[in-house]
């Protein structure tokens, strides 16, 4: 078999379509001069900077940064991901792109079922091949369970090859349960999670908020094939990655709770900044896109003006007819004491949806994504937004569908 090459051009390719979607909010650059001087493929620049070596004949390197920093969690995926791809290209498997596409399904299962890497890949691998079917629409869930103690006569990857199994686990509040090695353990109804307050918290779009919460640990990975062929995988009580189309992508959890949510930024209620994330989750889910302008104002400033000053055309007709409506849906509620549900509605209803830091919902102009940069542009008198590297992870569009800008 021919040994592949591997180009520098072909590379950039590839880590700018596939890897730049796993790292939220991070930039690339490069190619600079410089070979690998160890045995990681991956290392750090800097806190806020991973440099990312090509094989040690091209002698080259590329740089991923962001503002907020990579974790230790990021580089040790990133380089077992690129590590497998050059193995991939050695052994023959494909083009870069390709060997690099293989690497990191198997990154994503062995990070999402440390337990049984290989049976998370051959459900994800069985749901691709479903979701390429003509007229496959249907979602699927399969549940792994690491310790299930019965003895069991069908095998999950076996039955797979018959239609039937398709409608096993085929509606939201179902699932296949199968242990570490594929055996089939029965059918799984998910309970409702009727607490309001304990959803409001997920972390995963609020549809699938049931499935993050049966998946509450190491030892149980949920697999979903959703009916536009979105495959989610939930564990540790949260969603780790999903793949659109080609790509797959993960998200900001423990970055956006330990920095947006938790350091804050001044003028705005932990709660908004909460509530922020978790819409722009579930909005992550839909296709609709949606945008939010956050107005931040001292005590004696004319709100008035400064909500000019951020584009609100308020006093048009249809701004408001909407205004009329919003003071029915919303009440007195401040936007992190509405429900997810509605939250993600009401953000689906086109234009701009204006809030100030408390979470009150000032208005929403129909016509405000005519103006809307997704863009802090100063909250403080020197113009320093704090929270900068924050508000461009959930702005990344390669993510979420929620766009947020501070003013």
């Amino acid at each position: 078999m021919r040994k592949r090459t591997i180009t520098i051009s072909d590379f950039k390719e590839s880590l700018a379509k596939r890897i730049r979607a796993l790292l939220p909010g991070a930039v690339l650059s490069g190619p600079f001069q410089g070979g690998i001087r160890h045995d990681l493929f991956v290392c750090y620049n800097t806190q806020h900077q991973l440099r990312v070596y090509t094989p040690p004949e091209l002698n080259r390197y590329f740089v991923f940064e962001r503002r907020i920093p990579f974790t230790e969690d990021e580089r040790v995926f990133l380089d077992c991901v690129i590590r497998g791809t050059f193995d991939n290209v050695c052994a023959g498997a494909g083009s870069i792109d390709e060997s690099m596409a293989t690497s990191i399904a198997k990154a994503v299962s062995a990070y999402a079922a440390p337990d049984c890497p290989e049976t998370a890949l051959g459900i994800i691998s069985l749901y691709e091949a479903w979701r390429k079917q003509p007229n496959s629409g249907r979602s699927h869930t399969t549940g792994i369970k690491m310790a299930c103690n019965k003895n069991v006569q069908s095998n999950f990857f076996d039955i797979a090859k018959q239609d039937i199994v398709k409608s096993l686990g085929s509606s939201p509040d179902t699932l296949l349960i199968i242990d570490a090695n594929g055996a089939v353990h029965g059918l799984e109804k998910l309970p409702p999670t009727r607490d309001s307050t304990g959803r409001q918290e997920i972390l995963s779009p609020d549809v699938h908020a049931n499935l993050a919460v049966w998946a509450n640990s190491r030892r149980k990975l949920a697999v979903r094939l959703t009916e536009d062929g979105t495959i989610l995988l939930f564990s540790r009580g949260r969603l780790l990655f999903f793949k659109q189309d080609a790509y797959w992508l993960t998200l900001p959890h423990t970055l956006i709770n330990t920095g947006f949510c938790t350091e804050g930024i001044e003028g705005v209620a932990p709660e908004t900044l909460k509530a922020l994330y978790l819409t722009a989750l579930d909005l992550a889910a839909g296709k609709t896109s949606s945008r939010i302008a956050l107005v931040l104002f001292s005590h004696g400033e004319n709100l008035a003006a400064k909500l000019q000053k951020a584009g609100w055309r308020h006093t048009s007709r249809t701004a408001s007819t909407h205004a009329k409506l919003l003071s029915v849906l919303v009440n007195t509620r401040k936007f992190y004491e509405i429900p997810r549900a509605i939250r993600g509605e009401l953000c689906s209803m086109g234009g701009t949806l204006f809030l100030d830091g408390e979470g009150n919902i000032l208005g929403l102009d129909p016509l405000g994504d005519k103006i809307f940069k997704a863009e802090a542009v100063g909250n403080a008198s020197n113009g320093f937004f704090p929270g900068r590297g924050y508000m461009e992870l959930l702005n990344d569009s390669h993510k979420f569908n929620l766009h947020l800008a501070i003013y």
